[in-house]
């Protein structure tokens, strides 16, 4: 710091420098040649109060240098382990390289940023066989350019090695998934496929086919047992393959032979109460619609019915269940020229009762069935809605393709029987379709193709 008298001056060097002559308002660099400080290049600014344009004499003048070796200490600090090191690039002077840098740096061999450059960059150089990326930003302040570059081999290096772990650990598993294939492929499909010939061959009728066994235990027990079923089966064919040929009518006969106990009980117990209470209302109307419903079911010899005929049944089986269940509402809305029509006896009582037995009685509140029909584009169409709880797309997929299945009995044997006996007579799209119902549960069409006049009666 320099006093206005022009004598003294503050510092914080060892011996106090000459007042300068001219004043650099901006840092300004100081080569040796130039130093005033035993040629030890430097930055200097200088600052005077009062602030003024051009030099005072009455001021005070305020001095600031950054030498050149404190510089290079701190580039040394920006200096990476990859072989890549920091610099002060300026056109006019000599770079300003970080402690223990060699001299042969990269703008010594040929490399020369242009006067009109941005003041922030990337750039690419080749000096002999090796490739350096450089990145650069210029400092407003001091008007030099801050260069880091590293060679692109060590940039990319670890992209690499990690490329290289990526394609052993590919072929890797890839042999491992050759390997496995082929395991799977002789210790697996082959036998596999085996057995799938022989069922297959078994099923077109070839009865006489048998398995070589393999030494694989799992694959022996299957083996074994197939043959053994094989033998068995052979042998019962003879003897039951008439009763093994059900036909359409044989089917409908037992349908219509299956009388639930626990349905009869439970009337004959409500039977029994209301009687106990002396409700002979309920006690007529409950004989009342269980002869109906009994004498209806228990006509084997006929095997044709009418709509009208077959919804009495269903309205029969719906006023039993809403006398024992109180909660339950119910609507039948068919048209009146479908009513005559002619079709299979049970077509629409099994629906019903699935719907009963697996959705409404699941429910604590009111229970709903809304029935109708209607006759559009040469398909009759009969229609069994529920408000039972709600299914997803799931369950209705799995009970779409439980429809298909034969000679299984389970819990939709009703519906399924009913299904196979459309496909069976009308052939076509004919056949059970479901779905979600607007009231909340599942929805049930009856679908069958208008065939000719003889289905109706008149």
């Amino acid at each position: 710091m320099f006093l206005p008298d022009g004598e003294r001056s503050i510092t914080t060097m060892s011996s106090s420098p000459e007042r300068p002559d001219e004043l650099a308002l901006s840092w300004m660099y100081v080569d040796e040649k130039n130093s005033k400080d035993n040629e030890r290049p430097y930055f200097v600014q200088h600052v005077q109060f009062p602030i003024q344009n051009e030099r005072q004499t009455s001021g005070v003048i305020i001095e600031a240098r950054i030498y050149v070796e404190s510089m290079r200490k701190h580039l040394s600090e920006l200096k990476s382990s990859d072989g890549g090191y920091a610099i002060l690039y300026h056109h006019s002077f000599d770079s300003i390289k970080p402690l223990g840098a060699q001299d042969n740096d990269l703008f010594h061999n040929g490399f020369v940023f242009p006067e009109e450059m941005e003041s922030i960059g990337i750039e690419q150089f080749q000096d002999g066989d090796t490739n350096y990326a450089l990145t650069y930003i210029e400092s407003p302040s001091l008007k030099w350019t801050l260069v880091d570059f590293v060679p692109v081999e060590k940039v990319l290096k670890p992209i690499a090695t990690t490329r290289t772990w990526f394609y052993l650990s590919v072929s890797l598993l890839l042999c491992l998934g050759v390997a496995s294939a082929w395991l799977l492929y002789t210790q697996i499909h082959r036998p596999v496929d085996r057995i799938k010939d022989s069922i297959l061959a078994f099923k077109k009728g070839n009865y006489g086919v048998r398995m070589e066994v393999l030494d694989q235990k799992e694959f022996a027990i299957a083996m074994n047992g197939f043959n053994d079923m094989a033998e068995q089966i052979q042998t019962l064919i003879e003897q039951v393959f008439e009763e093994k040929i059900r036909s359409q009518d044989a089917t409908l006969k037992l349908l219509q032979a299956q009388i639930d106990p626990h349905f009869l009980y439970n009337c004959l117990f409500y039977i029994k109460n209301m009687a106990k209470v002396r409700n002979t209302d309920a006690v007529e109307a409950m004989a009342l619609h269980l002869g109906d419903y009994f004498r209806y079911r228990t006509k084997v010899e006929q095997a044709e019915t009418t709509i009208s005929e077959e919804l009495e049944l269903v309205d029969n089986f719906l006023a039993i269940h809403a006398l024992r269940k109180r909660l339950l509402e119910y609507s039948i809305s068919v048209a009146e020229e479908l009513k005559d029509w002619s079709i299979p006896r049970l077509l629409v009582q099994p629906i019903v009762e699935n719907a009963i037995v697996h959705a409404i009685e699941e429910i604590d509140g009111i229970g709903t069935i809304r029935i109708t029909g209607e006759n559009k584009g040469g398909y009759c169409r009969i229609s069994v809605e529920d408000n039972g709880g709600k299914l997803g797309q799931t369950e209705i997929d799995h009970m779409v393709e439980a429809l298909e299945q034969e000679e299984v009995l389970t819990e939709n044997y009703g519906m399924r029987n009913v299904h196979q006996r459309l496909r069976k007579r009308y052939g076509g799209r004919s056949g059970l379709r479901l779905s979600l119902s607007s009231l909340g549960g599942l929805q049930v069409d009856i679908l069958w193709e208008e065939m000719n006049s003889y289905e109706r009666r008149g």
